[in-house]
């Protein structure tokens, strides 16, 4: 091969290397060209499938709230019957003689502070006394473990009287539940609205790969393309929220004739006690005291009027405050027509009379009233007649907060039963009324008002 040939054959190669080169840039643009617009398709498809996946779990929401508020205000008024009916029971409790009972001593002292009638004032304060009396010497027939019990079962027998309450008519008339879904009157029908709306909306999306392909093809126009996903998603929804409407209305259909049941109630084994934290004999010793310290109270209040009869303001909060523990916390009205204790004009009765740090013993009361006694009232030339009446209410105080303190009683398993009845009551109502329809839970809750009252009326 002479220098000519070879000098060609260079040029050849040289070309073919050029050529090569070229055809390898191209083909690299084009396979980079490629990779990108797969990754801008990937991340269409993935913007696509979220506003889709969104908007599923919008809907998914939106029905089973609406499951929840249909459901609400039979569980409300459910509540509120239990509520009722417990306010019955604790107010037999307070009037039955197995219980300890206790006085409203501060309602009672607000009202006698505002009187006018000294002879009133008087014969109110001697038959709160007597009240008194009578609870100490009635303390042998306290049996709060029996009364409790009895409670309990008086309890459960009117929570169960909800029972056979009868579902009526749908508002509409019953449709075919969205074919492929569970018509059972288990599981689907208590909660199946929203599996039905999802379902529903991934029907109407339909295969996924077509819509894909649209999106890509609208690639350069973005406003056409979200239009589009737009209108999908928006028959998707109404597709959707059908779906769930009609099975409501296939659910309320099948729940019509149904009748409510609480469920087998279990009988209250739970412990209760009432233990006596008093002596009886001190207290009605102190009961005694008592009584003759108001026989001197009442002679000053016949000479000096009712101006004498209080103790003055200023002494208020010099000594120990006072206690009112009652055992049912509050739960029962008060027996006096009046103000509730603490929320009147006094919260305390006053006294000048300072007790040791805690407060008085009941003995170290009986000390005291002991040596108050001794003191003797000099009528209307008495010129300090205040210590009389200091002592008095000292001693009437002191009876009061020991007399209902006489019992402590433990109802926390009693209440624990009464609250797990309730939510039992609750919970029943949950899974029936999941069921309905708006018009058949306006129905149930006027049902159970009308038990209420008829549970009222009758007991």
């Amino acid at each position: 091969m002479d220098a000519e040939e070879i000098a060609a054959l260079a040029a050849g190669l040289g070309k073919a290397m050029v050529e090569g080169m070229a055809a390898n840039d191209i083909a690299r643009e084009e396979r980079t060209t490629a990779r990108k617009q797969e990754q801008a398709q990937e991340r269409d498809a993935q913007a696509t499938m979220k506003r889709c996946y969104d908007a599923m779990e919008r809907i998914r929401k939106e029905e089973a709230d609406e499951d929840q508020r249909m459901v609400q205000p039979a569980v409300e008024e459910v509540e509120a019957y239990c509520d009722a009916v417990k306010s019955e029971v604790l107010k037999g409790l307070k009037h039955d003689v197995r219980m300890p009972s206790t006085i409203n001593y501060l309602e009672r002292y607000n009202a006698l502070v505002g009187m006018q009638d000294r002879k009133e004032v008087l014969r109110l304060i001697d038959l709160t006394i007597d009240a008194a009396e009578k609870i100490v010497q009635s303390a042998a027939v306290v049996d709060a473990p029996a009364a409790l019990g009895d409670a309990a079962f008086n309890y459960a027998q009117r929570v169960a009287r909800l029972n056979g309450i009868l579902v009526g008519k749908p508002a509409d008339d019953a449709s075919q539940a969205p074919q492929g879904f569970a018509t059972s009157q288990g599981g689907a029908d208590g909660a199946g609205t929203a599996e039905a709306a999802e379902q529903a909306f991934l029907a109407a999306l339909g295969d996924m790969s077509p819509l894909e392909a649209e999106v890509l093809r609208m690639q350069r126009d973005s406003n056409a393309r979200a239009q589009k996903v737009s209108a999908k998603i928006a028959e998707a929804s109404n597709a959707a929220k059908s779906a769930a409407a009609q099975m409501r209305r296939a659910r309320a259909a099948r729940v019509e004739g149904e009748a409510f049941h609480v469920g087998d109630i279990a009988a209250f084994t739970g412990k209760a006690s009432a233990e006596m934290q008093h002596d009886q004999a001190q207290l009605l010793e102190l009961v005694e005291l008592v009584r003759t310290s108001f026989k001197t109270f009442s002679q000053v209040v016949r000479d000096n009027g009712l101006f004498a009869a209080f103790s003055e303001e200023g002494s208020y909060g010099s000594c120990s405050g006072y206690v009112f523990d009652d055992w049912w916390n509050d739960d029962l009205e008060d027996e006096y027509i009046g103000l509730k204790p603490g929320e009147g004009k006094y919260g305390d009765i006053a006294t000048d009379v300072c007790e040791d740090k805690g407060g008085d013993s009941l003995e170290r009361t009986i000390e005291r009233m002991r040596t108050f006694n001794k003191q003797r009232y000099w009528g209307m030339l008495d010129d300090d007649f205040s210590q009389h009446v200091n002592a008095f209410w000292y001693g009437f105080k002191k009876l009061m907060q020991n007399t209902n303190t006489l019992f402590k009683v433990d109802l926390q398993a009693f209440n624990a039963y009464l609250d797990a009845v309730r939510d039992q009551a609750k919970s029943a109502a949950v899974s029936f009324c999941s069921r309905m329809d708006h018009s058949q839970v306006s129905e149930f809750c006027n049902e159970i008002k009308k038990r209420e009252k008829k549970t009222s009326e009758a007991d």
